[in-house]
């Protein structure tokens, strides 16, 4: 107890300097109590004190995955994380053994080979330029090349791209300061003359409106945000491009809004751009359970990641 009592001096200078530090409060008491353990806890208490309040965080978050059993936080927390990493991985098996092909992964040159389409470099190089007109990075990751194909399989009506590029870096998934808002929602409404180009996002502050170009607010996370951005476009939506957090479960969440708008129609597209080589695995789960009478799905490949083209050909 004297011993403790000595070091409590010590905490006034560390609890001002994690205060300065611009995280959240919840963030800056799991640095505390870590400290607290590390130097204040006697190491005969240690092995009964949580290794780090962040990880009862984990445990009250991600219950989902928590194992259901006995034991002390030291045994539980790396099962609790192995569970989550694994979880998701393992369903995939288990649906390859239903009578399902594991989903191959293409690249952006075999997709295009899929189809017959003449002079499609041509398309290739229109798109390109246009993309990098308004500086959108399209271009950059190749998505051009799928895109090209896509447009010249369907001649869409209505297109809703989900996610208009903010530079305000104070929101999640921004192209930093440099971005350019609305840049492929231009470069689609220069190629497409007689398209009506809708555009969502997060950010309040980057929504507009030009010719043929309407914008909305909307978070992936939140369904009631998107049925009302569906009220907002008067047209059927040919084509939805996810854009946007990049996150599975605003990709899913994206993904069942395209099924409903897609529901009794034909040759619609949904494509989710930017997906983590990490978490292809989920949408190799996906097309196992995905109407293959309805809906053929591709996952592409290209320069720096991964493309989920979803297309209701029926």
């Amino acid at each position: 107890m004297i011993v403790l009592i000595k070091k409590i001096p010590i905490l006034f200078p560390i609890l001002r300097q994690i205060n300065r530090k611009r995280l959240s409060y919840k963030i800056k008491f799991y640095m505390f109590f870590d400290f607290f353990k590390k130097h204040l806890i006697p190491n005969a208490l240690r092995s009964i004190v949580p290794s780090s309040l962040g990880l009862l965080y984990l445990r009250e978050n991600f219950f989902l995955f928590q194992p259901n059993g006995g034991g002390t936080d030291n045994m539980l927390t790396p099962l609790h994380v192995k569970s989550i990493n694994q979880t998701i991985p393992l369903l995939e098996k288990i649906a390859g053994h239903n009578n399902h092909e594991e989903k191959q992964i293409i690249t952006s040159e075999q997709f295009r080979k899929l189809f017959f389409i003449k002079e499609i470099e041509a398309n290739d190089s229109k798109l390109a330029a246009l993309f990098t007109k308004y500086g959108s990075d399209k271009t950059k990751h190749e998505y051009h090349l799928i895109y090209s194909v896509i447009l010249s399989v369907v001649k869409p009506k209505c297109l809703l791209e989900i996610g208009m590029g903010t530079n305000n870096e104070k929101v999640f998934s921004n192209m930093s300061k440099y971005g350019h808002p609305g840049a492929s929602l231009r470069a689609f409404r220069d190629f497409l003359p007689s398209t009506e180009i809708y555009g969502a996002d997060i950010d309040k502050e980057i929504l507009f409106k030009e010719e043929r170009i309407n914008t909305f607010y909307v978070d992936q996370t939140n369904k009631d945000t998107l049925d009302k951005l569906a009220k907002n476009i008067s047209n059927d939506i040919d084509i939805i491009i996810d854009d946007g957090l990049h996150a599975p479960n605003a990709n899913l969440q994206t993904l069942m809004f395209a099924l409903e708008q897609f529901n009794n129609k034909k040759n619609k597209w949904l494509i989710i751009e930017d997906i983590r080589i990490d978490s292809v695995v989920i949408f190799k789960l996906l097309t196992s359970l995905i109407d293959t009478s309805l809906y053929k799905t591709y996952i592409v490949r290209t320069k720096r990641s991964h493309v989920f083209v979803c297309h209701k050909y029926f």
